[in-house]
Formats: C-alpha cells, structure tokens, sequence
C-alpha cells in the first residue's frame, strides 16, 4: 500500500462521493501509518539485538535481579497517529533456557516512555495492557499520561499488580471523561481502598457503563463503598462485576435496595464469594420479583441452597421474555409497518417460481396478476406437454424392444 500510493492527497478518479473519499482516504492514512510503525519497531528490534552481548559482563547476564527495559514505543506511536487500538503485554519471546523474571518486569523506564508514548495516540479508542507485572506506582504514571485522552473508550488493565494509586488515577479519568465507557481492572490488587476511590468517580462518570472489579480483595467495605453509590441512580454504570472478592452475607440489604431503585444497573456479577443463609437469599429473591430490569444476576459458587440458583434462573428468564416484549411493542408504536399489508406469494408463484414482486402497500394491480397467471399457466402446459413427450418416447421404446 505504501507503494502505491506516495502521499496521503492521492484518491482514485471517478465518480465517488464526498463521503466514499473521505473513507477511503481515511483507510489510505492508517495503512500508511502501520507501515511506517512497523518499519520504525524493526530498525529499533534489529538495533536492540545488534548491540546485545553474551558475555558474563554485560549487564543483562551480570546482574539477574536488575529488572531490563524493553523497546522504547515514542517513535514507534509517533508515526501512527491514526491508531485506534492498541494491545500491549511486556515480556520476551521465545527466550528458552535464558528464562529470568527480571526480563518479564515493568521497569520504571518503560513506564515512562509509554506514557510520553500515549500522549501522541490522540486517536486511540481501546487500550489494552494486561499481563505485564506492572505495580502500583508505575500504573499511575501509565494512568497519568491518559487523564485528558479525547478518544479512549476502553481501558483494559487485567492481570497486573495495581492497587490504590492507580485506582485513585483511574476514578479522575472517569470523573473527567466524557467518552470512556468501559474500565477493566480484574485480576489486581485494589482492596477495600481502591473500591472507595473508585466509588467516588461513579457520582460524575456520565460516559461510564461497564466496571469490571473481578479478583481485587475487595471486602464489605469496599463493596458497601460501591453499592451506596448504586443506590442513589446518580450513576450510569450497566454492568458491575465484584466476583471472586471477599464480599459477605453483610451487604445483602444494601444490595437488594440498589436493585429495587437503580433501573440503569441490569448486570450484577457477585459469583465466588462468602454470600450465605437462608434469609439473605430469601430477601434477593424477592428483590428479583420485583425488578424486572434486571438481566443477569450472577451468584454461583457461594453458600446459598441448591434449589436458590434455580429460582434465580427462571426469574432471570421471565425478565428477559418481559425485556423482549417491550422492545416488541416500542418498535410496532414508533414503526408505520403493517404486517397487515404485506402480500405474500401463493402456491403457485412458490412452486413454479413466479418472480412478481411484493409490495408492502398493498395488493398488486390487476394486470400483474393476471401477467403472472398467464405465466403459470403457460409453464403448466409445457410441462404437461414435455412429460406427454416423454411417454409417447418410453412407449416407442418399449414397442421396439418387445419387437426385439
């Protein structure tokens, strides 16, 4: 693509519209920038492994403990200003016996030069770094550099070692973002503090829908912290996963409120924790009956009775069929569709393949129909015509055999 077209003002001669060349110079630009990435990420590889040494005294092999930087992504993210999305995990491929754990760290260096790295992406809408033993202190500098992103969308910071600092960064993007729809920091170690800090956010994140806190520590606390905000409906959040915490039958009552009054929040995800007793599930279900918003409720591998699952599912159901039959009757008020007019295709044109067309008006004129029976009958007379055929062949054939 970079061959064929030298600069970003080319477009192809034709009859295109205004918006057909705007797309289409739009995909020119981001197939440029990929390439001049991917050309800057190979001199840089090329350089990196040039200048490697295996001797004892260099100071990747002199040192085990001394965590190493990895490539520098400034000139790399520089050259793709059209980027989109962008998935990151630190570490080394295919490092075989020279395994360490010093080379799979998120060095100090490279928490910087991402962050001065992320400020060139303004385009970026989907950030996606998991995986990558990052800690606390150096997710907040990463966190910094996205405070005033325009674009970002999605935040997905999964399987690394944040906790309170970078949860307190986190909540002032919520709170400033206009755009930012999704946060994911499962697998973390944010506690009962970094569910306050985020809690807080929630009152002015008007662009957040989804809150993934899966596997963080988090107790009654944190959870009661997050589950008062829920209650007072000032919060947008559809979705909120708190499963695989420390969270106890103690917020149940406050769990039960926030979902007879939030009718934004349908998605609860409370699986894997220390939920039990027989009054706590009693009280869920019958805050269930009454909550027909609610599409998902999630409370596997806890301590309730077997048959309270069950309980819970066909209620789920019943919310869902209710669910579908709104969005059945908003359609058939705000539609002019008439089922009523349609004409469908009779016997005939569905077996001798009639090609009429069907009006969603009304019934066809006189005329085609009498064109298409016409047509009908002129396919049955050949038809009838071509098997008359072909018996008075068989029947010569079979004459001239007998004579045989």
């Amino acid at each position: 693509m970079s061959q064929l077209f030298a600069t970003r003002n080319i477009l192809p001669i034709g009859g295109w519209s205004e918006k057909a060349k705007l797309k289409f110079q739009r995909l020119i630009n981001r197939e440029l920038d990929f390439n001049r990435g991917v050309d800057e990420m190979d001199k840089m590889v090329f350089n990196m492994t040039r200048d490697l040494d295996d001797t004892p005294a260099h100071p990747r092999t002199m040192n085990p403990f001394l965590a190493a930087d990895h490539i520098n992504l400034v000139p790399v993210l520089a050259n793709m200003p059209h980027l989109m999305d962008l998935e990151l995990r630190y570490g080394v491929k295919e490092c075989g016996m020279n395994f360490s754990w010093r080379l799979y760290q998120f060095t100090l260096n490279d928490a910087k030069r991402l962050a001065e790295a992320l400020v060139l992406t303004s385009s970026l809408r989907r950030l996606s770094l998991t995986n990558s033993r990052i800690d606390d202190a150096k997710g907040a500098i990463v966190c910094q550099a996205l405070l005033d992103h325009p674009n970002l969308a999605i935040l997905e910071l999964q399987c690394n070692n944040l906790g309170k600092e970078t949860a307190a960064v986190v909540a002032k993007m919520i709170k400033r973002s206009e755009v930012l729809n999704k946060v994911d920091l499962s697998d973390n170690h944010l506690g009962d503090d970094g569910a306050k800090e985020l809690a807080k956010s929630l009152v002015r994140g008007i662009s957040l829908r989804v809150l993934n806190l899966r596997c963080n520590q988090i107790g009654d606390v944190g959870a009661e912290a997050l589950l008062l905000v829920t209650k007072s409906c000032i919060t947008f959040v559809e979705q909120l996963n708190l499963s695989a915490n420390r969270i106890t039958g103690r917020i149940v009552d406050l769990l039960t409120e926030s979902m007879k009054v939030n009718k934004r929040l349908e998605k609860y995800d409370l699986s894997v924790n220390k939920l039990e007793g027989l009054v706590e599930g009693r009280k869920l279900q019958e805050a269930l009956t009454h909550a027909y918003h609610i599409q998902e409720f999630w409370l596997q591998e806890n301590q309730f009775p077997t048959d309270f699952e069950a309980m819970i599912e066909e209620l789920l159901s019943r919310n869902q069929e209710a669910r579908l039959e709104q969005v059945l009757l908003n359609v058939e008020r705000t539609s002019s569709f008439d089922i009523k007019k349609v004409r469908f295709p009779t016997e005939e044109e569905i077996r001798y393949g009639s090609e009429s067309d069907l009006s969603d008006e009304g019934e066809s004129s006189e005329e085609e129909e009498e064109s298409n029976s016409q047509k009908a009958a002129s396919y049955r007379r050949q038809m009838e015509e071509y098997s008359s055929s072909d018996n008075e062949v068989s029947g010569h054939y079979k004459s001239t055999t007998s004579r045989k």
